[in-house]
């Protein structure tokens, strides 16, 4: 697509469009079956230690600017750690000044024009 944004056309056919007769047969759905974005798995290891994992698709930094999403991070957290989660929801504010860059590869001396240092980042 032109851009990220859920309005943004697309710049050129997709995977159906490129491969002649690829999901044109009758019933055929490009989203059958449906691909999860977040699933879950419990698993107990011989002796009875068990333990909980979560995992996702999503969280690239533009994905986190989302509520939802950082919301479904924070909650599987509280999870997979067995702490319940908040009755009155999680607080899944930004802390600070978010602004993700885009990802990708950044053109030769991007990062040293920017001279950032760790003391940048601190949240005081």
């Amino acid at each position: 697509v032109a851009g990220m944004g859920k309005l943004h056309p697309p710049i050129g056919p997709g995977p159906y469009d490129r491969v002649p007769g690829y999901g044109k047969e009758p019933g055929f759905h490009k989203n059958d079956p449906l691909m999860p974005v977040a699933w879950t798995k419990t698993y107990t290891y011989p002796g009875g230690k068990s333990g909980k994992v979560f995992a996702t698709t999503m969280g690239s930094s533009n994905d986190l600017l989302i509520e939802g999403t950082r919301r479904m991070v924070v909650n599987a957290v509280f999870w997979t750690l067995g702490i319940p989660v908040p009755r009155n929801g999680t607080n899944v504010q930004l802390v600070g000044d978010y602004k993700p860059s885009m990802f990708g590869f950044m053109p030769e001396g991007y990062w040293k024009e920017k001279d950032l240092k760790v003391s940048d980042f601190d949240l005081k």
